[in-house]
């Protein structure tokens, strides 16, 4: 099970190192991964939701529900470099409910290929956060 984590947060790393081996495509790409992104995000929140919905559990699902909306604004609202550790906690809070389901693969699945834009963006605001620390110097 840690492994099966493990192995899907790699896309992260995965991200990074596509964008050290392609950093032209850094700049143009940007709003291409970070809608990417969002998609992924939301379907990452979809898919526990979901199998919580299937199972009954309706204040587990409200509650989820309030956190993953409030999750979601902050995604939207500005991305910050601290929000994606407590994004991929939540998401391994989510895996708890979703590993004994069937969906269990499509959500590790998800989570990588999130890690992938997550990754890259990430090294971006790195490189642009050097870059004003340049300028002012």
């Amino acid at each position: 099970m840690m492994l099966d984590l493990i192995v899907s947060y790699s896309g992260f790393l995965a991200g990074i190192i596509l964008s050290i081996i392609s950093p032209e495509e850094l700049k143009p790409g940007r709003k291409y991964f970070w809608v990417l992104q969002l998609l992924l995000f939301g379907l990452l929140l979809l898919v526990p939701l979901y199998i919580i919905l299937m199972e009954r559990r309706f204040f587990l699902f409200a509650g989820v529900m309030i956190a993953s909306l409030s999750l979601l604004w902050i995604r939207i609202k500005q991305f910050v470099l601290w929000a994606e550790a407590v994004y991929y906690l939540f998401f391994t809070v989510l895996f708890l409910f979703v590993s004994a389901s069937p969906q269990r693969l499509l959500f590790l699945s998800l989570l990588f290929l999130y890690g992938l834009p997550t990754g890259t963006l990430f090294r971006w605001q790195l490189i642009e956060q050097h870059e004003k620390k340049k300028t002012k110097s």
